[in-house]
């Protein structure tokens, strides 16, 4: 009986390891599947806006620009938005439609759940001279994905760093479903709002602490003052390149 009893813990204890020993890579497959780039579609969408009385939804992707409402369902093919100093502007016009969308860089309030968003979203559009049709709402830019982390400072102005260029070397960490920003400049804690728009990209309102770094002091000013230059960017090789006017001036590697 004795003998029994051991062998039935026996068969018992290799079962659980075998079921322990399964379950992480299932459960590890089962994430891939669910956050490669291939199943995150909805990634494209760089902007998602929405509003009320009537209820209406407004997605842009880099492919088209999709509005939705009780009433409507229109898409149109994206173009460049003309771009002023608060606000982007979107207009397509052809015989049966005309439709225009304006994005404002301005915090916004739904008047129906009292969420607060970024951005501001006006729409005026008539169809095959039909009443022309003005909607107020919210939105905010939807972070590309691969932008998502913490990055280090590699290269200033095409120069590459060395731990004789700062205390601690600079960094950025931008999260998810937030238009801020945090990061070192080397020497001080500094945080910002970052304004996204495909492949567009600035830093603003940047705050720092003021303590003193006698190391970093000349290249902090140059990196700030870089950093508020940025207008666009590009990553490829886990490398985040910023730019100003066509031009990288700031490179940082995936931390």
């Amino acid at each position: 009986m004795k003998k029994i009893s051991v062998l039935f813990f026996f068969i018992l204890f290799l079962s659980c390891k075998s079921s322990k020993d399964t379950n992480p890579s299932a459960q590890e497959n089962l994430s891939k599947a669910q956050t490669t780039p291939e199943n995150m579609e909805f990634m494209t969408d760089y902007f998602s806006g929405n509003g009320t009385e009537p209820f209406w939804s407004i997605r842009f992707s880099t492919k088209n620009i999709l509005f939705l409402s009780l009433s409507d369902t229109i898409a149109i093919p994206y173009t460049a938005p003309k771009v002023s100093k608060n606000a982007s502007i979107y207009s397509f016009k052809d015989k049966m439609l005309s439709f225009k969308v304006t994005l404002t860089d301005e915090n916004c309030v739904n008047q129906m759940s009292g969420k607060e968003y970024p951005n501001s979203v006006t729409i005026e559009y008539q169809k095959n001279g039909e009443l022309k049709q003005s909607l107020n709402g919210c939105g905010r830019y939807i972070m590309d994905y691969k932008l998502l982390g913490t990055w280090k400072l590699q290269k200033m102005n095409d120069q590459i760093l060395t731990e004789a260029d700062f205390d601690n070397f600079p960094q950025l960490e931008i999260k998810n479903d937030e238009n801020y920003f945090y990061g070192s400049t080397g020497c001080n804690r500094m945080n910002g709002a970052m304004l996204y728009e495909n492949e567009k990209l600035s830093f603003k309102n940047i705050i720092t602490t003021r303590k003193m770094c006698l190391k970093s002091a000349e290249n902090e000013t140059t990196f700030l003052t870089l950093l508020q230059q940025v207008d666009e960017y590009s990553i490829s090789d886990a490398t985040l390149n910023l730019k100003s006017n066509g031009k990288t001036i700031l490179s940082f590697t995936k931390s």
